[in-house]
């Protein structure tokens, strides 16, 4: 009998087996460019699906403060010894990230790699639930999904449309980028094509449970044009300015319990400025301006 993807089983026989697909030994190079091109600075992060940890490691050294929760007890063992030869605090968690109560927060930022596209099926209203209750409002996240533009095989991530992907996420978040891209894959191991989905948490939710469609059904989906980053001269100092409007209030006393009405007006600014920033990214992609 074929066992749940929310069961620690169904991973730890995986992770005991091996290879995995998704365990390079290496952070992802998406996670490095989308930190680089959004000039996100460090900040209280949680990694949701962390296996064994070479991302979570990776942030830590960096500086950000990083909680990792991951259904198999093997992988996060592996993730822990992991961190101590890196000599690098991080806060794993064995367990269902659905379980919100023990991951703490809030959290500035979150990384998924490949977690929700196994999840949806099954409890998407139990994923998004907690990214409801962990992250701040305004709070950035970077999600990596299987694309459904190229075939599905068995090792390979299931595919999603970006139609799919929008509506999915669109009733906690608004989508800042959704780009398609590589995973990375282990030496001699296949790079599936993916979506790299830049999120930004609203400051009030449109609302879920998420309607989720079976894959026939989602396959018949039109897909939109993806465009892709522009990288004006003018473009990063405006994110610099922005990602650091976004994190203020951090450290403040106002982060550690309820905010003042000024910390609330500088999130709402923040947001707004990021959503326009994204919109003109846009536009100007569709209506380039003639040299």
């Amino acid at each position: 009998m074929a066992m749940s993807v929310l069961e620690a089983d169904h991973w730890d026989v995986q992770y005991r087996l091996g290879p995995l697909p998704w365990e390079t030994g290496r952070p992802s190079t998406e996670l490095a460019r989308a930190l680089t091109d959004w000039a996100v600075p460090p900040g209280r992060v949680i990694e949701l699906g962390c296996g064994t940890g070479p991302n979570a490691v990776w942030l830590a050294a960096r500086g950000f403060e990083v909680t990792a929760v991951d259904l198999s007890r093997l992988a996060i063992r592996r993730a822990i010894r992991r961190a101590a030869r890196a000599g690098v605090r991080v806060r794993f968690r064995i367990g269902d990230l659905r379980d919100w109560q023990a991951l703490g927060g809030p959290f500035d930022f979150f990384f998924d790699r490949g977690c929700y596209h196994a999840i949806r099926l099954e409890d998407p209203d139990g994923y998004f639930a907690t990214l409801d209750h962990v992250l701040r409002p305004g709070a950035l996240g970077l999600v990596l999904l299987g694309n459904d533009h190229e075939p599905e095989d068995d090792a390979g991530p299931p595919g999603m449309g970006e139609a799919t992907i929008r509506r999915e996420f669109g009733g906690l978040f608004e989508v800042l980028e959704l780009r398609e891209f590589r995973f990375d894959a282990p030496p001699g191991g296949r790079r599936y094509l993916g979506w790299s989905c830049l999120l930004q948490r609203r400051l009030a939710r449109n609302g879920f449970p998420v309607s989720i469609h079976h894959r026939a059904i989602e396959s018949q989906e039109s897909h939109v044009r993806i465009l892709p980053p522009l990288r004006g001269c003018e473009e990063r100092p405006h994110r610099e300015r922005l990602a650091d409007m976004t994190f203020l209030t951090r450290n403040s006393s106002a982060s550690r319990g309820s905010r003042s009405s000024a910390g609330e007006s500088r999130w709402a600014y923040a947001s707004l400025a990021l959503k326009l920033i994204s919109k003109w990214r846009h536009r100007a992609a569709l209506f380039p301006i003639a040299a």
